[in-house]
């Protein structure tokens, strides 16, 4: 059954269950929610949307692939020596090629994204030199919200799973996330 989920659970000494998630499943995910609306890094305006993501390729704790990214009213605004500066681009259309390593903090529940993006065309002379400089020195976190319980009916019973993420890694085009699960019983039907 190529491209479904594996889940697979450890030995009894190890309370982590592991869902392994092949990069076809992962691409199919990303292209159902686009195109997605970003919020702007910092100073810049307008509206941002990432509108495809092609190429996907998962490496150890890293991944890439191709974005296409388009914004509307697009400028940029900072003090140079004392003095506001405004850049204005209007209708941008770029594409990049991206490599991004990544590392998950448990504790907080936050993925941390380092990218490094270049332009995969022709580019534009201002905006992508800019881009790349801040984006490239940058890193993102990412806040990974709590799983929702998961109730199993289980005979007469019902059984109530509460599940935590902790961890998160690739490699060979896998995507594995460790899950700890509590589990509660709750009332008879």
């Amino acid at each position: 059954m190529s491209g479904a989920p594996v889940f697979t659970a450890r030995a009894n000494a190890d309370p982590e269950a592991t869902l392994t998630l092949p990069v076809g499943v992962l691409e199919r995910l990303i292209q159902e929610a686009l195109p997605m609306e970003i919020e702007p890094t910092e100073g810049f305006t307008g509206q941002w949307w990432v509108r495809t993501v092609e190429k996907l390729y998962l490496g150890k704790n890293s991944v890439s692939f191709r974005i296409r990214v388009q914004g509307k009213d697009v400028s940029y605004s900072r003090k140079i020596a004392g003095y506001p500066a405004v850049m204005r681009f209007g209708e941008v259309d770029l594409t990049f090629n991206c490599t991004a390593a990544f590392s998950y903090d448990r504790k907080r529940r936050i993925l941390y994204i380092k990218p490094q993006i270049r332009p995969a065309q022709k580019a534009d002379e201002l905006l992508t030199p800019l881009l790349m400089a801040i984006v490239n020195e940058s890193e993102f976190p990412v806040e990974m919200e709590t799983l929702k319980p998961v109730t199993i009916p289980v005979g007469s019973a019902f059984m109530t799973v509460h599940s935590d993420i902790s961890s998160i890694a690739t490699a060979d085009n896998r995507m594995m996330i460790g899950i700890v699960p509590r589990i509660q019983k709750a009332a008879t039907k």
